[in-house]
């Protein structure tokens, strides 16, 4: 099993990265270095990492000790080494570019002031929390200045809130019953997804499986991914629809598909989550747009209402024609038997 080396003395499961940690000390103590060393075990354990910093420190993952060579390919949001800029109003659309992205990366907010830092960071969370499906773990550095014990303003509850409620948990998304020797808890998914949908005699797609997983099936990591599966003979792709190995099956784990269902759901924002639920509640039947629109009470030409269904309709939960929508059989199959 992949282990997480923190120092001779101490070695940490992978699935560490699920759970909620604290790390308490006096200033100077270490705890920075500590976090610094976790994301270089994480990297190399091929998963992500988002660290959240205050001060400007953790920009050096990008270099080696002795600044000469290439350290982590990390993305850097803000501050003097910057890859990207960070703005203060732009938390919710930072928190979807990194849900979507596949590497790691740093939030330096040196340059903003405390309460430019909240705001940012109370719709980033909300925004990640309903966002990212893949293995992401957390680095807060110094949380208490924004997600304080007894927090005075709405923005610094809500990162309150998300932070000691459930995001942890969240944004370092389970890796299943099992993972594989060899391949990463992300392909790991993609492979019980596959087994999954073979056991219940539908579609095995690209599409389908992105579907279950709640990821969009023409992101750019999705044939990495499957190509990864193929390559260790857990899988064959041919035309687009994948086959599980027998090696597959050996290893991959079945999913229910109300667990299936619910992954999915929880890769939309609440929104589209209403609107997904509204559908799939009338299967095998269609509804209309404008009976959707009734019961969500918007108005039924909204431009934002299209880009929603537009949105289910490219993940492959839904099928739209005609101003009508229906959840997509395979979502279903075997429900009730």
């Amino acid at each position: 099993m992949t282990k997480l080396h923190v120092s001779p003395d101490l070695s940490l499961p992978l699935d560490w990265m699920t759970l909620a940690t604290v790390v308490y000390g006096a200033r100077g103590s270490g705890k920075t270095t500590l976090g610094s060393v976790i994301a270089e075990e994480v990297t190399k354990a091929k998963q992500r990492f988002c660290a959240v910093d205050l001060k400007g420190d953790w920009y050096g993952l990008k270099s080696t000790a002795d600044g000469k060579g290439d350290g982590i390919p990390v993305v850097v949001f803000g501050g003097d080494h910057q890859d990207v800029p960070l703005e203060p109003d732009a938390g919710t659309f930072i928190a979807e570019t990194i849900a979507s992205m596949d590497q790691s990366c740093i939030l330096d907010f040196e340059y903003f002031s405390k309460g430019k830092q909240v705001r940012f960071l109370a719709q980033f969370f909300e925004t990640l929390y309903d966002r990212n499906r893949d293995p992401l773990l957390l680095l807060l550095d110094e949380a208490q200045r924004y997600a304080p014990q007894k927090p005075i303003d709405p923005d610094a509850a809500k990162c309150l809130g998300a932070v000691g409620g459930g995001l942890a948990a969240r944004v370092t998304t389970d890796h299943g019953a099992r993972t594989t020797e060899g391949i990463t808890a992300r392909q790991q998914r993609f492979l019980d997804a596959a087994a999954t949908l073979t056991t219940l005699n539908v579609e095995v797609s690209r599409e389908t499986v992105s579907a279950w997983l709640g990821v969009h099936p023409r992101g750019g990591s999705v044939g990495e991914e499957l190509k990864a599966l193929e390559d260790e003979g857990y899988i064959r792709v041919d035309r687009g629809a994948i086959t599980v190995t027998d090696r597959g099956f050996s290893v991959a784990n079945i999913v229910s598909q109300e667990e299936a269902i619910a992954s999915a759901r929880e890769g939309l924002s609440s929104r589209q989550r209403r609107i997904f639920d509204i559908i799939a509640a009338e299967h095998p039947n269609a509804i209309s747009r404008e009976a959707i629109a009734a019961k969500m009470q918007i108005h039924p030409r909204g431009g934002s209402f299209g880009e929603d269904l537009g949105r289910l309709r490219g993940r492959g939960l839904i099928e739209y024609d005609r101003g009508e929508a229906r959840a997509r059989d395979f979502l279903f199959a075997g429900i009730g038997v």
